[in-house]
């Protein structure tokens, strides 16, 4: 069927959408709900069965009021409030082509495009500038071939992004990165200016927006940077030549990151001040119920941070120890040691996270910090084998020494014993009791310990031809 001269009026927009399988089910559900229609077209009572053009006026007619819908449905969404909210925004960006001329004239006239040309070489091409020629020259191989070869004499071991050209690199890099972020913030000023997007009273700060934001992200930089440059040359040469340091070395680590990160944002409010007119007071003017509330709010907070800082300083755990309270409750490796709280995880794999104000109220048992482990054991011989307990005990000590020689013997203060220690109506109980130095109460080296033990005192029981209660 040809389209009707309505449809060739319509917008490609129009036609698009009267073309749509949507807008045929519209057609069918008006065609079903229109009576008078339905009627006329194929009313048996009239005599004349529904013909050709009879069914294409219909359908027209369903077509033409469906169409009225959609305008109408369209006209009523434009009059709604969200619409009329965002249209005097959208209308500032209506421009004149007088007016969008000036504007892009006055931007070609301030960027200089060979600088950010330059910039965007820098910051993008840097990187793999310096890495090519310094994987190809200065690459760890292994190659017999150039052993003779002068330049593959001195080669390096390390990786690029382990060499200093990598850091000369990436920093140029990263301020090319920060100058380019400037050109952007200085191109959407003159657009927010020249569109009349703020009120007057904005546009006073506005001026000096991109010279606020250059310095600030400079001054930022700047200390993230320090604080990179103090942790690798500093923090962690000190603490690999000082291992018991840690704990202390990460406390002083945070409290330098955090005074070089709040000097670097006094500096930062002291430029927005000058630059934009914006006084911290402002910032900082709650009003006195609002400093009220902040005050309560942050109570608990500054409990946490001064435990935390307890816990740090006062060298009793580290990340990575395994810790046990005298109670019990707690029992597993520390993974996080934060300002707030303290994040252990059991040996289930499930973690924990407790506040530190109620961290420093337990007994806390660090069993990484523990250099000695004890052994004790508890066997059990029935009567008959009373006689041979004399010759076991001294052959369990001797058997014990043989097999363990980091068990302690001469340390009245760790006793090295195998005694008659109790008995029943059914059973003689011996106790074995004995220290180990070097060895932690945790991990594979405790448990490899009292397995040599055990089979120590089997290895006894053996040779004394002793039977064990239920044996």
């Amino acid at each position: 069927m040809k389209a009707s001269n309505d449809d060739r009026n319509c917008s490609t927009g129009w036609r698009r959408l009267i073309s749509s399988p949507f807008l045929l089910m519209f057609v069918i559900f008006i065609l079903l709900s229109n009576n008078d229609l339905m009627v006329s077209a194929v009313d048996p009572a009239a005599g004349a069965a529904p013909t050709t053009s009879t069914i294409k006026d219909t359908v027209n007619s369903a077509k033409s009021k469906a169409k009225e819908a959609f305008k109408n449905t369209f006209q009523d969404m434009t009059r709604t409030s969200t619409i009329r909210l965002i249209r005097p925004t959208v209308s500032k960006f209506r421009l004149s082509r007088q007016e969008a001329s000036m504007l892009l004239k006055t931007i070609f006239r301030t960027a200089r495009w060979e600088d950010l040309l330059l910039i965007l070489v820098v910051g993008w091409c840097t990187v793999p500038a310096f890495q090519i020629p310094y994987d190809y020259y200065y690459e760890f191989k292994t190659d017999p071939s150039n052993a003779d070869d002068p330049v593959f004499r001195h080669r390096r071991n390390k990786q690029f992004r382990e060499s200093i050209l990598y850091a000369l690199a990436s920093h140029l890099s990263q301020i090319a990165k920060i100058a380019f972020a400037v050109y952007i913030v200085d191109v959407i000023q003159m657009f927010v200016i020249g569109l009349n997007l703020v009120p007057p009273a904005v546009k006073n700060y506005m001026e000096n927006a991109p010279h606020a934001f250059a310095q600030s992200c400079y001054i930022m930089w700047f200390a993230n940077r320090m604080v990179k440059l103090k942790k690798v040359t500093i923090i962690n040469r000190y603490i690999s030549n000082y291992p018991e340091s840690f704990g202390r070395m990460k406390l002083i680590n945070r409290l330098v990151d955090a005074t070089l990160y709040s000097l670097a944002l006094f500096i930062i409010l002291q430029i927005l001040k000058i630059e934009m007119g914006i006084a911290i007071q402002s910032m900082l003017a709650f009003g006195s119920v609002g400093t009220l509330a902040v005050g309560l709010a942050s109570q608990n907070i500054i409990s946490q941070l001064l435990h935390g800082l307890l816990l740090a300083t006062s060298d009793r755990i580290y990340e990575g120890d395994r810790i046990a309270t005298n109670n019990g409750s707690i029992q597993g490796t520390i993974v996080k040691l934060g300002w707030l709280e303290t994040v252990i995880r059991g040996a289930d794999e499930i973690t924990l996270s407790i506040p530190n104000n109620e961290m420093v109220k337990h007994q806390v048992k660090n069993l990484s910090r523990i250099r000695y482990c004890q052994v004790q054991q508890v066997l059990k011989f029935p009567y008959r084998e009373q006689s041979k307990l004399p010759a076991l005990l001294k052959s369990i000590k001797e058997e014990i020494q043989l097999a363990c020689p980091q068990v302690i013997t001469n340390d009245r203060s760790r006793p090295f014993r195998a005694h008659w220690t109790n008995f029943n109506d059914k059973d003689l109980e011996v106790t074995v009791e004995c220290h180990f130095q070097n060895i932690k109460p945790i991990g594979e080296e405790y448990w490899d310990n009292r397995q040599q033990v055990l089979q120590a005192i089997y290895r006894a029981a053996a040779i004394n031809e002793v039977s064990f209660s239920g044996s």
